[in-house]
């Protein structure tokens, strides 16, 4: 299960997708590639894979659809009953990501927040 702080969690019936920093790009990636717009930011050209915090999607989850900093309106659905999708919308974009659960390398804790990666579904 990953959880947020107090304790309200997500249930994933996947293997977690290890990140891994590149020295060389200077980028966090995983086997399927490398984050190069990590969270979704607008104003720039968006990525097939992001990361979200397991918090942001609980609230999401819990209180609805939320207008981003990072432009358009966030929001989760749920498909099959196990699956998490975050879905970004905006006047001109919209974007859907399959969300798996994240594991860092042992030691590290870059982000100070459980996190989940988003893949775009194939």
């Amino acid at each position: 299960m990953f959880s947020d702080d107090n304790g309200v969690g997500l249930i994933f019936h996947v293997n977690p997708v290890e990140l891994r920093f590149n020295l060389k790009s200077n980028e966090w990636e995983c086997d399927w590639g490398a984050f190069e717009n990590m969270s979704a930011d607008l104003a720039k050209p968006l990525h097939h894979l992001l990361l979200v915090t397991v918090e942001d999607v609980l609230d999401l989850l819990m209180h609805g659809p939320k207008v981003r900093a990072l432009g358009g309106t966030a929001r989760v659905s749920v498909g099959d009953g196990e699956r998490f999708f975050l879905h970004i919308n905006s006047s001109d974009v919209h974007a859907t990501w399959e969300l798996f659960p994240a594991l860092l390398p042992v030691g590290v804790d870059a982000f100070e927040r459980t996190l989940l990666v988003g893949k775009w579904p194939d």
